[in-house]
């Protein structure tokens, strides 16, 4: 490995730090919230009654009760996500800035971000931005949609498999009794497991795409004509990130796409100094 490529490492090492403490501090808020939510939701699906096909009509009438929850989770995550992404853009610049030392003999003008320029300018690790999946405020968005039809074939498929109400409700969220108190747990394959995951994905895709939109902007004004695609290169590459490894172009706009490419992508494009 050759110094250039172990700077390159090191600097990629970093900014997977920084983004993962910021997804950190934004799921820790979410998850306290997604079980207050779907704990409303189990209670929601109890009302129906314990058995028979007739459940479908009474899940038609409180299904409209439940999606104003989902909006006010999404609102809620919008609003935790946006505060930390505005923290996280200080930290990638100074990082972009100290890594162009050889050859930028100037600071570099670091410039802050308003959370309105961040929605509209990032996305969650697909093709939305942040502002088109959270959409604005106090009313329905993409994020909570989604969550609301994956509910709807949840609740609709219990009864047409005539699982009980109960049987129903637990795949929502489970309660256990745990030191004589009762005690959600967010079990694999459950509504709420599936919930969860899309909270990481979409916080995970968003600090990522603010991680490495920043660089190229802090970056944008180096005389450089040699770009290069790094990944982190392990076990759990995925195949499209893998080829890319390594590969240069002569500006970042020439590669086929911009980091994040999919969910959970830890991919960056590095000038090659």
């Amino acid at each position: 490995m050759t110094e250039e490529e172990k700077r390159q490492e090191k600097l990629l090492l970093l900014l997977l730090a920084l983004a993962g403490a910021t997804e950190y501090q934004i799921n820790k808020r979410a998850r306290k919230r997604l079980l207050e939510v779907t704990i409303k939701i189990r209670r929601a699906i109890q009302r129906m009654s314990p058995t028979g096909n007739f459940r479908a009509f009474e899940w038609v009438r409180l299904r409209p009760q439940i999606q104003p929850l989902l909006t006010q989770f999404s609102d809620l995550l919008r609003s935790y996500m946006l505060p930390e992404l505005q923290g996280l853009i200080p930290e990638v610049q100074d990082a972009a800035s100290d890594y162009a030392q050889p050859l930028q003999f100037e600071p570099i003008e670091l410039r802050p971000k308003s959370q309105a320029e961040i929605a509209r300018t990032n996305t969650t690790g697909g093709k939305l931005t942040i502002a088109a999946l959270f959409g604005t405020t106090n009313g329905p968005s993409r994020f909570s949609i989604q969550m609301g039809t994956d509910l709807d074939r949840m609740v609709r498929t219990g009864i047409l498999q005539e699982k009980t109400t109960q049987e129903i409700a637990d795949k929502a969220l489970k309660v256990i009794q745990y030191r004589g108190k009762p005690t959600p747990v967010i079990e694999t394959g459950s509504y709420a497991n599936q919930m969860w995951n899309r909270v990481k994905n979409t916080t995970a895709g968003a600090a990522w795409s603010v991680t490495s939109s920043e660089l190229l902007e802090t970056w944008k004004d180096l005389e450089i004509d040699t770009w290069v695609w790094n990944a982190v290169m392990d076990s759990a590459t995925c195949p499209i990130c893998q080829p890319l490894h390594g590969q240069t172009r002569p500006e970042p706009s020439l590669f086929p796409r911009q980091p994040p490419i999919h969910p959970n992508c830890r991919c960056a494009v590095f000038p090659q100094l």
